[in-house]
């Protein structure tokens, strides 16, 4: 039966070299309400200017987006890659723009870089237009770095989690608490994976790395589907002819997982 819910709208900003990671951050919004929304009696719906902005006149390009999106939004989710953005004549950029919107406003600004490396013809003065941003919004929103497509979705889950956690009526969120709460996580986060590599240890310590295609190994003896795997490693859990469901990884990763794991890092046949 249907169920009342109470809709946040959530800009997704960014410059346009991260065009690959709006759409990821857009499907981790809608698993977010997948996961949270009826439980919660809230949803989150992304905002983003390709889908929701209209070709109006009369101001400059930024200041229409301000009134027509901007300002109608409850969060904000930035992302930066290599570049800073074209400069608005009021702000370094758009995506710029709108952060400092939201910090002043006190709304939720969660900010995101990339660990992607650059690519070769990267523009120098843009990256360090980047840099300098960086330093001068040190302790201003939500502020992580992230490796990957993987990592971005997981993190970005997880912090909505924790604002939506804080927001009740008003969309004011006390940054230093969001911040606290998510380091406070972390650390429980760490502590649990040390110990959950300790039990599964202690219970079965035959674990090999045996390989699975060319590229890529699983972990034999270990079968825990909710074992929990830094999301650095990218690991699936699969299924494989003729033992059943495990843990894949690339080639790449073995010196991590064996250490993970307290084995040495040998791939056999």
């Amino acid at each position: 039966m249907p169920v009342p819910v109470t809709a946040y709208r959530v800009l997704i900003g960014s410059p346009s070299d991260v065009s690959i990671e709006r759409k990821v951050i857009e499907s981790a919004i809608h698993a977010w309400n997948s996961m949270n929304s009826i439980r919660t009696e809230t949803i989150l719906l992304p905002v983003m200017w390709e889908l929701d902005s209209a070709p109006l006149q009369g101001d400059r390009p930024q200041g229409i987006l301000n009134n027509l999106i901007v300002k109608e939004c409850d969060i904000i989710v930035s992302l930066f890659w290599s570049r800073l953005g074209s400069d608005t004549g009021v702000e370094k950029s758009g995506t710029v723009e709108e952060i400092k919107y939201f910090i002043k406003e006190k709304r939720p600004t969660l900010i995101y870089f990339s660990r992607r490396p650059l690519p070769q013809d990267h523009d120098t003065v843009q990256w360090s237009r980047l840099c300098e941003f960086k330093k001068e919004i040190r302790g201003g929103g939500v502020q992580e770095d992230f490796d990957g497509e993987s990592d971005l979705s997981m993190k970005l889950i997880r912090h909505l989690t924790i604002v939506m956690g804080n927001i009740n009526t008003a969309p004011t969120v006390a940054t230093k608490e969001v911040n606290r709460l998510i380091r406070e996580e972390d650390v429980v986060l760490r502590k649990t994976k040390k110990q959950q590599v300790k039990v599964v240890a202690e219970k079965n310590p035959l674990y090999i790395l045996r390989k699975c295609t060319a590229k890529s190994f699983y972990v034999h003896g270990l079968y825990d589907a909710d074992f929990e795997w830094p999301a650095s490693l990218y690991g699936q859990f699969v299924a494989v002819a003729a033992i059943g469901r495990v843990w894949q990884f690339s080639n790449k990763r073995k010196e991590e997982v064996a250490k993970l794991l307290g084995i040495v890092a040998n791939i056999v046949e």
